[in-house]
Protein backbone atom coordinates (compact mmCIF):
# COMPACT_ATOMS: atom_id res chain seq x y z
CA UNK A 1 0.00 0.00 0.00
CA UNK A 2 2.75 2.52 0.69
CA UNK A 3 4.69 1.66 -1.90
CA UNK A 4 2.26 3.08 -4.08
CA UNK A 5 2.49 6.14 -2.46
CA UNK A 6 5.74 6.91 -1.10
CA UNK A 7 8.71 8.37 -3.87
CA UNK A 8 12.19 8.26 -2.41
CA UNK A 9 14.07 11.21 -3.59
CA UNK A 10 18.21 11.49 -2.29
CA UNK A 11 19.36 14.52 -0.65
CA UNK A 12 21.85 16.54 -2.94
CA UNK A 13 24.81 19.03 -2.11
CA UNK A 14 26.78 21.49 -4.39
CA UNK A 15 29.71 20.07 -5.79
CA UNK A 16 31.86 22.91 -3.90
CA UNK A 17 34.99 21.81 -2.12
CA UNK A 18 38.57 23.22 -1.49
CA UNK A 19 41.22 22.07 -2.39
CA UNK A 20 43.56 20.18 -0.03
CA UNK A 21 46.48 22.54 0.56
CA UNK A 22 43.73 25.32 1.47
CA UNK A 23 41.53 22.85 2.87
CA UNK A 24 44.33 22.03 5.36
CA UNK A 25 45.29 25.55 6.22
CA UNK A 26 41.78 26.54 7.17
CA UNK A 27 41.65 23.34 9.82
CA UNK A 28 45.34 24.18 11.08
CA UNK A 29 44.26 27.79 11.52
CA UNK A 30 41.59 26.82 13.87
CA UNK A 31 43.36 24.42 16.12
CA UNK A 32 44.79 25.94 18.95
CA UNK A 33 47.71 27.92 18.66
CA UNK A 34 50.04 25.47 21.63
CA UNK A 35 49.24 22.59 20.02
CA UNK A 36 49.05 22.98 16.41
CA UNK A 37 52.60 22.72 15.69
CA UNK A 38 52.07 19.33 16.85
CA UNK A 39 50.13 18.70 13.84
CA UNK A 40 53.01 17.82 11.86
CA UNK A 41 50.97 13.82 10.67
CA UNK A 42 50.77 13.81 7.25
CA UNK A 43 47.91 11.66 6.86
CA UNK A 44 44.65 12.78 8.20
CA UNK A 45 41.53 10.93 9.61
CA UNK A 46 38.83 12.85 9.70
CA UNK A 47 35.48 14.12 10.94
CA UNK A 48 32.61 16.18 10.85
CA UNK A 49 29.91 16.15 13.69
CA UNK A 50 28.42 17.79 17.07
CA UNK A 51 30.06 16.19 20.12
CA UNK A 52 26.74 14.34 21.18
CA UNK A 53 26.28 10.50 21.89
CA UNK A 54 24.75 10.29 18.90
CA UNK A 55 27.65 10.84 16.53
CA UNK A 56 29.79 7.62 18.16
CA UNK A 57 32.69 9.43 19.07
CA UNK A 58 34.21 7.37 22.06
CA UNK A 59 34.10 4.55 19.83
CA UNK A 60 36.08 5.98 17.16
CA UNK A 61 38.71 7.12 20.17
CA UNK A 62 38.89 3.73 21.14
CA UNK A 63 39.75 2.18 17.73
CA UNK A 64 42.03 5.13 16.79
CA UNK A 65 44.64 4.49 19.69
CA UNK A 66 45.42 0.98 18.43
CA UNK A 67 45.83 2.81 14.64
CA UNK A 68 47.89 5.35 16.07
CA UNK A 69 50.75 3.07 17.59
CA UNK A 70 50.69 0.67 14.22
CA UNK A 71 50.88 4.35 12.09
CA UNK A 72 51.94 7.29 13.71
CA UNK A 73 51.82 9.30 11.26
CA UNK A 74 48.32 9.81 11.46
CA UNK A 75 45.99 12.83 12.74
CA UNK A 76 42.51 12.46 14.13
CA UNK A 77 40.80 16.00 13.41
CA UNK A 78 37.13 16.34 14.17
CA UNK A 79 35.29 19.40 13.43
CA UNK A 80 32.56 20.36 15.72
CA UNK A 81 31.22 21.26 18.59
CA UNK A 82 28.60 20.16 21.12
CA UNK A 83 27.60 19.16 24.80
CA UNK A 84 30.52 16.29 25.15
CA UNK A 85 33.85 18.37 24.13
CA UNK A 86 35.09 17.95 27.89
CA UNK A 87 34.29 14.56 28.25
CA UNK A 88 36.51 14.16 24.91
CA UNK A 89 39.45 15.54 25.49
CA UNK A 90 39.77 14.33 29.16
CA UNK A 91 39.62 11.30 27.26
CA UNK A 92 41.87 12.08 24.68
CA UNK A 93 44.12 13.60 27.49
CA UNK A 94 43.83 10.07 29.94
CA UNK A 95 44.45 7.59 27.22
CA UNK A 96 47.99 9.83 26.17
CA UNK A 97 46.19 10.49 22.34
CA UNK A 98 46.79 14.48 22.38
CA UNK A 99 49.67 14.34 20.30
CA UNK A 100 47.24 13.13 17.66
CA UNK A 101 43.96 13.76 18.22
CA UNK A 102 42.96 17.54 17.21
CA UNK A 103 39.63 19.74 17.88
CA UNK A 104 38.79 22.04 15.33
CA UNK A 105 35.88 23.24 16.75
CA UNK A 106 33.16 24.93 14.65
CA UNK A 107 34.25 25.61 11.16
CA UNK A 108 31.38 27.34 8.76
CA UNK A 109 31.03 25.66 5.75
CA UNK A 110 33.03 22.26 7.37
CA UNK A 111 31.64 20.22 4.16
CA UNK A 112 33.83 22.62 1.46
CA UNK A 113 37.20 20.98 3.53
CA UNK A 114 36.54 17.31 3.14
CA UNK A 115 39.88 17.60 1.06
CA UNK A 116 41.99 18.01 3.71
CA UNK A 117 41.71 14.38 4.84
CA UNK A 118 42.75 10.92 3.44
CA UNK A 119 39.95 9.03 4.93
CA UNK A 120 36.39 10.18 6.03
CA UNK A 121 34.98 8.61 9.34
CA UNK A 122 31.68 8.81 10.68
CA UNK A 123 31.36 6.31 13.94
CA UNK A 124 27.37 7.62 14.38
CA UNK A 125 25.36 5.26 16.63
CA UNK A 126 22.05 6.78 15.29
CA UNK A 127 21.93 8.90 11.94
CA UNK A 128 19.47 9.21 9.19
CA UNK A 129 21.15 10.42 5.75
CA UNK A 130 24.22 13.24 6.48
CA UNK A 131 25.82 15.44 4.32
CA UNK A 132 29.22 15.40 5.87
CA UNK A 133 29.50 11.74 4.45
CA UNK A 134 28.33 13.16 0.80
CA UNK A 135 30.73 16.17 1.41
CA UNK A 136 33.69 13.63 1.68
CA UNK A 137 31.96 11.68 -1.36
CA UNK A 138 32.25 14.52 -3.52
CA UNK A 139 35.97 15.13 -2.43
CA UNK A 140 36.69 11.49 -3.13
CA UNK A 141 37.61 11.16 -0.19
CA UNK A 142 37.25 7.43 1.01
CA UNK A 143 34.71 6.60 4.28
CA UNK A 144 34.66 4.54 6.83
CA UNK A 145 31.28 4.70 8.16
CA UNK A 146 29.17 2.54 10.52
CA UNK A 147 25.62 1.12 9.01
CA UNK A 148 23.27 3.05 10.66
CA UNK A 149 20.39 5.02 9.11
CA UNK A 150 20.57 5.71 5.59
CA UNK A 151 24.01 5.33 5.56
CA UNK A 152 24.07 1.85 3.39
CA UNK A 153 21.90 3.53 0.96
CA UNK A 154 24.87 5.93 0.31
CA UNK A 155 27.69 3.21 0.58
CA UNK A 156 28.24 -0.09 -0.79
CA UNK A 157 30.34 -1.80 1.11
CA UNK A 158 33.92 -2.51 -0.36
CA UNK A 159 32.99 -0.52 -3.53
CA UNK A 160 32.57 2.98 -2.40
CA UNK A 161 33.05 3.06 1.15
CA UNK A 162 33.75 0.50 4.33
CA UNK A 163 30.73 -0.28 6.30
CA UNK A 164 30.94 -1.62 10.21
CA UNK A 165 28.90 -2.30 12.72
CA UNK A 166 28.06 0.58 15.40
CA UNK A 167 29.89 0.33 18.34
CA UNK A 168 31.92 -1.64 17.10
CA UNK A 169 35.70 0.12 17.89
CA UNK A 170 37.65 -3.36 16.52
CA UNK A 171 35.59 -3.16 12.81
CA UNK A 172 36.71 0.92 12.96
CA UNK A 173 40.07 0.44 13.62
CA UNK A 174 40.51 -3.14 11.17
CA UNK A 175 38.79 -0.41 8.32
CA UNK A 176 41.13 2.42 9.10
CA UNK A 177 43.94 0.85 9.13
CA UNK A 178 43.42 -1.17 5.66
CA UNK A 179 42.78 1.71 4.20
CA UNK A 180 46.01 3.38 5.71
CA UNK A 181 48.43 -0.15 4.70
CA UNK A 182 46.49 -0.09 1.47
CA UNK A 183 46.55 3.25 -0.57
CA UNK A 184 45.94 1.81 -3.83
CA UNK A 185 42.00 0.20 -2.13
CA UNK A 186 41.75 3.60 -0.75
CA UNK A 187 42.20 5.43 -3.84
CA UNK A 188 39.43 2.92 -5.04
CA UNK A 189 37.01 3.67 -2.99
CA UNK A 190 37.90 7.18 -3.57
CA UNK A 191 36.91 7.46 -6.75
CA UNK A 192 33.92 5.25 -7.33
CA UNK A 193 32.75 7.19 -4.01
CA UNK A 194 33.23 10.56 -6.15
CA UNK A 195 31.23 8.80 -9.09
CA UNK A 196 28.15 7.44 -7.27
CA UNK A 197 28.03 10.65 -5.24
CA UNK A 198 28.27 13.08 -9.02
CA UNK A 199 26.02 11.33 -10.54
CA UNK A 200 23.24 10.62 -7.16
CA UNK A 201 23.53 13.39 -5.00
CA UNK A 202 23.68 16.79 -6.60
CA UNK A 203 21.55 19.53 -6.35
CA UNK A 204 20.62 19.72 -9.70
CA UNK A 205 19.57 16.01 -9.66
CA UNK A 206 17.48 16.16 -6.25
CA UNK A 207 16.02 19.38 -7.73
CA UNK A 208 14.83 18.03 -11.23
CA UNK A 209 13.50 14.99 -9.45
CA UNK A 210 11.53 16.80 -7.29
CA UNK A 211 10.58 18.84 -10.33
CA UNK A 212 9.45 15.84 -11.92
CA UNK A 213 7.22 14.46 -9.07
CA UNK A 214 5.66 17.50 -9.00
CA UNK A 215 4.81 17.56 -12.76
CA UNK A 216 3.51 13.97 -12.23
CA UNK A 217 1.08 14.97 -10.13
CA UNK A 218 -0.52 17.91 -12.21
Amino acid sequence: FLHKKVRHITNGIDACALDRAAARNIIRAQVHPHIRATLVQSRWIGTIAELTHNKGHRHALVALGEVFRRHPDTAYIIIGDGERMETYRQFVHHHDLADHVFFAGFIPDAGTLCAAFDIYLSSSVKEGLPYSILEAMVSGVPVVATAVGGVPDMITDGISGILTAQNSPSMIRDALVRLLEDTDYAASLGKNARTYALREHTLSATTERTLSLYRSCG
